[in-house]
């Protein structure tokens, strides 16, 4: 394959002579950067959006109006395989309490990130369990604290108008063993302070 690429090439420099090929390299060297540079500013400015949608969340969100700057909930997020959608863990007294911690769901495959959810009492770690049939992910979360004595893992499903409002269920299990590669937030995941 790399020879017939080389090959080609200089069949190029034949055909259209040196200057005229180097003329032809610069040009495909500026779309490629401009793409890039397009590439990277898409990037921050939905990272910029994020942002802004997360300290929305929280400011409509927040239980104590007297919260000093200090006081600011803190998160983790991440991206989800093969979605559009984007996880949020909340920490700080506005979003934890003994039996964990608040998991938002954002969706970004329209103009501008949607909330489609928000699952109370989450624990470390938050993974990825695959599609559900309405093609929207699952998540496996830890369930612990509240009278529960050993860790249990609850699937959150989309139930199509949005995930559930808290991670205890019936039908959460004992936790056997993690894959590695299926976690999408846990205590190593870097953690961005709001608000700021």
């Amino acid at each position: 394959m790399v020879s017939y690429l080389w090959f080609s090439w200089f069949s190029l420099i034949k055909q259209q002579g040196f200057c005229n090929m180097l003329k032809i390299s610069a040009m495909i060297f500026c779309f490629v950067a401009m793409a890039l540079v397009s590439s990277v500013d898409s990037v921050a400015e939905s990272s910029n959006d994020l942002k802004k949608k997360i300290d929305q969340y929280i400011q409509e969100n927040a239980i104590y109006s007297d919260a000093r700057p200090d006081e600011f909930p803190d998160y983790k997020f991440s991206t989800v395989p093969e979605s559009n959608i984007v996880i949020v863990y909340l920490i700080g007294r506005e979003f934890c309490g003994s039996g964990g911690c608040s998991l938002l769901f954002l969706d970004a495959s329209g103009e501008e990130f949607t909330e489609i959810g928000s699952t109370a009492l989450v624990n470390f770690p938050v993974t990825y369990k695959g599609k559900s049939k309405n093609g929207f992910p699952k998540f496996g979360v830890t369930v612990r604290g509240g009278g529960i004595m050993e860790p249990l893992e609850s699937i959150l499903s989309f139930n199509g108008k949005e995930y559930p409002g808290s991670a205890y269920s019936k039908s959460a299990q004992k936790v056997t063993s993690i894959d590695k590669n299926s976690i999408l937030i846990d205590e190593n995941t870097p953690t961005y302070s709001s608000l700021e």
